[in-house]
């Protein structure tokens, strides 16, 4: 993966490729993932999980676009299930969605 530098103070957008800490199930803690980001309001952000690998399930969209995402072939964005992470959690920038993926994304999950 390739890494587009950003200052700490930079905001993630929508269409946003950023590396996060996600929350693991039943409270464990975290894990570092990258996830799209669709909408934010305040600190809050609304994001949607990237798998380094999809499967081909329905409910993922493959990216098409790797070269300005920082993911790598094969990376699939989840579009269930759809997660609110604060501002904190979003650790730097890895790319942008192109506008063919990102719109195949919002015909799969609701912002």
């Amino acid at each position: 993966m390739k890494f587009i530098s950003h200052r700490e103070t930079d905001s993630p957008k929508r269409q946003d490729v950023w590396f996060a800490d996600v929350p693991v199930a039943a409270g464990l803690g975290t894990q570092q993932k990258p996830v799209i980001v669709l909408k934010y309001k305040g600190t809050q952000y609304q994001v949607a999980l990237v798998q380094v690998h999809g499967t081909g399930a329905a409910d993922e969209v493959l990216v098409t676009d790797v070269e300005h995402t920082g993911l790598g072939r094969g990376a699939a964005i989840r579009s269930v299930p759809v997660l609110m992470l604060e501002r904190r959690a979003l650790r730097f920038k890895m790319g942008q969605l192109d506008q063919a993926d990102w719109d195949a994304l919002l015909r799969k999950v609701r912002v």
